[in-house]
């Protein structure tokens, strides 16, 4: 009989562990479940933030964040491409990097300044704005094969 009893002993209290456990699990989601609403509330609340492109960067090309300094007028005099006439070498100020592709062996400097070429000149085309002094852009940028060649745009968007 005391076999019996205490085999029933251990049965009752392994019911009433797990069950009180199972109590205890669920008021500690439904805590968590609060907390994770009140952020995601709070943060619908906040302006969002501007969102960088999220393709991969192509090798030998950098992606980043620029401010157009100032748009050289001179015009390219060997050819009758389309630099010859319109400008399309700028300055601009680096304003953070957004990444790398494969084969970059110099970094960009941050914050510094830097010279660019636009193949298709800065002037507004198809799917393109014009660029000028004081235009922010996200360019990819083919990363010069020379030090003091400048960095060749091959492809950007105006960021507002």
């Amino acid at each position: 009989m005391v076999k019996g009893a205490s085999v029933w002993f251990w049965v009752s209290m392994l019911l009433t562990t797990g069950v009180a456990c199972k109590r205890m699990e669920e008021s500690g989601n439904s805590k968590e479940q609060n907390a994770v609403h009140q952020v995601s509330k709070s943060a619908a609340l906040q302006k969002p933030l501007p969102v960088a492109s999220q393709e991969p960067v192509a090798p030998g090309q950098v992606r980043a964040v620029l401010s157009v300094q100032k748009v050289f007028p001179e015009l390219d005099t060997a050819g009758s491409g389309p630099c010859s006439q319109v400008p399309c070498r700028v300055e601009a100020q680096v304003g953070q990097v957004v990444g790398y592709g494969s084969g970059v062996n110099s970094p960009l400097p941050g914050g510094g300044r830097i010279f660019l070429y636009f193949p298709m000149t800065v002037r507004a085309g198809e799917g393109s704005s014009e660029v000028k002094a004081g235009t922010k852009l996200e360019a990819d940028l083919q990363a010069p094969l020379s030090e003091g060649a400048p960095y060749t745009v091959r492809r950007y968007r105006i960021l507002h």
